[in-house]
């Protein structure tokens, strides 16, 4: 029954991206458990994310809450968000400058 549910919700991801590849991507809108397939995230992290306003981190993409029980994420802000954490992870570390340690102790007394 599981498998059934994970395949049904693949082709329903597949579908999805198939109707929203000629749209304007600010047009698209998904729902939470989708955003979270977008983002390789559980629905769970995602409503936690809401609460916050931070998802592994950083900021929370934006979501449109339409009623009470009804929020939507932007497929353009999804991909603004995911490319924002990519740019942000394959980024090179600052490079670590060393510093001599001077010594106060009996050397300055010294002269």
């Amino acid at each position: 029954m599981r498998q059934l549910k994970n395949n049904a919700r693949t082709e329903r991801c597949r579908q999805i991206l198939a109707a929203a590849y000629d749209l304007d991507p600010s047009l698209v809108l998904l729902t939470s458990v989708e955003a979270g397939d977008v983002l390789s995230v559980s629905d769970g992290l995602m409503r936690s994310a809401r609460r916050t306003g931070m998802l592994l981190g950083r900021p929370a993409p934006p979501h449109i809450e339409i009623s009470t029980n009804v929020v939507r994420y932007r497929l353009s802000d999804l991909t603004t968000w995911l490319e924002t954490v990519l740019e942000e992870a394959t980024r090179p570390a600052p490079s670590k400058t060393t510093r001599r340690r001077t010594t106060q102790g009996a050397q300055a007394h010294a002269y």
